[in-house]
């Protein structure tokens, strides 16, 4: 039986960490595409896209939840990627 996935993108806001990346992994098999954000550690982040991409489309950046320009920031870039968010995990 084919798995059917949802339509869009996964973001999820801290995705790097130990929590985040497993949160991630497991998303990876249940969207089309996901969009991931990392605080500091980019190499871990880049570390973990790699390891998803032949799965799915993903992207990742940086993000500081303390301020809204990067908030703003990562939505308009998740959208402008993958046009459609269709859920947020934080």
């Amino acid at each position: 039986m084919k798995t059917i996935k949802n339509q869009g993108a996964a973001l999820v806001i801290g995705g790097s960490g130990g929590l985040g990346s497993e949160i991630c992994r497991r998303l990876a098999g249940e969207w089309d595409a996901l969009f991931f954000t990392y605080r500091s550690n980019e190499a871990a982040a880049r570390q973990l896209q790699e390891a998803l991409l032949p799965e799915l489309a993903v992207e990742c950046c940086a993000m500081d939840i303390r301020e809204q320009a990067s908030i703003d920031q990562v939505l308009a870039q998740a959208v402008e990627c993958f046009g459609r968010i269709g859920t947020v995990i934080f």
